[in-house]
């Protein structure tokens, strides 16, 4: 919004903070850096900054357009930008975690009509989150503690910490697989 308004210097300020608290989405962040200091006329950063964003998401648009703008600016002024080349980051190879939740959340999760689920911000659950890596990962919730028991794996697309309500929020995706569920009657199937 800062930068709608032409307030380059705070929108600046305010994602420098971003990025260094390691607020997400990152390669927003950085892109959004890139445009401000492309208007600053800070070129040789700003296309640093856009190459950070295409480390991130090699495939963004409004980063590659960016690059490109920055690029184009450079030749105008004659401006010689360091070579920056986006690395091709590593496939993501997803890490795991088991969580156990009631009946009704499992009915809501599988059918697609729960897509964030909480827990407590505790430092149980921070060390979980760590030992399960960066999002995504899959989450395979239980209903009970049975090997009978109904269980789901569902990818969580990431993980918010949310400082006001004192909870982690788990964003779900795609469900994976169900065991010892039936869908359609949405109750275990022993």
């Amino acid at each position: 919004m800062l930068q709608v308004l032409n307030r380059n210097e705070e929108a600046e300020s305010w994602l420098r903070q971003g990025i260094e608290a390691g607020a997400a989405p990152l390669p927003d962040l950085y892109l959004r850096l890139g445009d401000s200091l492309n208007a600053k006329g800070d070129l040789c950063e700003a296309a640093q900054f856009l190459a950070k964003a295409l480390e991130e998401e090699p495939e963004n648009p409004d980063a590659l357009t960016a690059l490109e703008e920055s690029r184009q600016l450079a030749a105008l002024k004659g401006v010689e930008l360091p070579k920056v080349k986006p690395s091709p980051k590593q496939k993501h190879e997803p890490g795991n975690m088991t969580m156990n939740i009631h009946r009704e959340f499992f009915a809501n999760i599988v059918a697609g009509r729960k897509k964030v689920e909480y827990r407590d911000a505790t430092e149980y659950w921070e060390r979980r989150i760590e030992r399960a890596g960066e999002p995504p990962f899959h989450l395979r919730v239980i209903d009970g503690m049975t090997k009978e028991a109904p269980e789901v794996t569902v990818v969580v697309e990431k993980v918010l910490l949310n400082i006001w309500a004192g909870v982690y929020e788990f964003h779900l995706g795609k469900v994976i697989d169900v065991k010892n569920w039936d869908r359609e009657n949405e109750a275990p199937t022993r």
